[in-house]
């Protein structure tokens, strides 16, 4: 059945029309909808929910990582504390880290700034919503995998579990910080064992479990009957 076609909303305020271009882009009609997120613009350059709109626009879709960055620089100026779009802000930093310069060269002091900017971006987020799991997680990568700063990378991940006893993928992340990092297996077993019982039905959170039994612990015959 073909879905019909979203119509135009008979008055146009802000709202209406911010509403009706997002309609069109859940409805995933990319072309009106950036057209009329481009609109709304139109009456207000700094309205920072679409602008985020069209950064993830840019980002997924269009794949115009530059233009994106543009955007959600933007929702963040008029919106300081706009969590979605310093998370996305600080992953299309870490995205960026390796993108030539101008002139098609890789530049390392380019690099380290997108790196600084995308710790900027993260920092923020953690001052905005320091319980946020994601944005700790997000952190602790960051810092673990780019910075290679294993304190402030656990830091990260231990606050998401504290913060966030039922939150099955803050158990995951941690444990598998503790195994590859730290090495300490007896906490990351004892932070998998919790992520299963959290999550028991989850073929994923049962696969981590079994793979660090086989791979880390040596234990095949256990991680067979997870």
């Amino acid at each position: 059945v073909t879905k019909p076609k979203r119509k135009m909303p008979d008055i146009l305020t802000l709202e209406n029309l911010r509403a009706y271009a997002l309609g069109l882009l859940e409805d995933g009609d990319i072309e009106e909808a950036e057209t009329a997120l481009r609109r709304v613009l139109l009456v207000d350059p700094d309205d920072a929910k679409t602008l985020f709109a069209l950064g993830e626009l840019m980002h997924d879709v269009r794949g115009d990582k530059i233009e994106a960055q543009d955007f959600y620089e933007r929702a963040i100026e008029s919106q300081p504390d706009h969590l979605p779009a310093l998370k996305r802000l600080a992953w299309l930093h870490t995205q960026r880290r390796f993108d030539t310069n101008e002139y098609g060269a890789y530049e390392e002091a380019l690099q380290h700034k997108r790196d600084d900017d995308a710790e900027a971006c993260y920092r923020k987020a953690v001052k905005v919503c320091p319980h946020d799991p994601d944005v700790l997680g997000g952190f602790g990568s960051f810092m673990y995998h780019v910075k290679r700063d294993q304190e402030q990378a656990q830091e990260c991940f231990s606050t998401a579990v504290q913060l966030n006893p039922n939150h099955v993928e803050s158990h995951i992340n941690y444990a598998l910080f503790l195994d590859k990092a730290m090495r300490d297996l007896t906490g990351a077993q004892l932070l998998y064992k919790r992520a299963v019982q959290l999550a028991p039905q989850s073929s994923g959170t049962l696969w981590s479990l079994a793979r660090f039994l086989h791979k880390s612990r040596r234990d095949a015959a256990t991680a067979e009957k997870v």
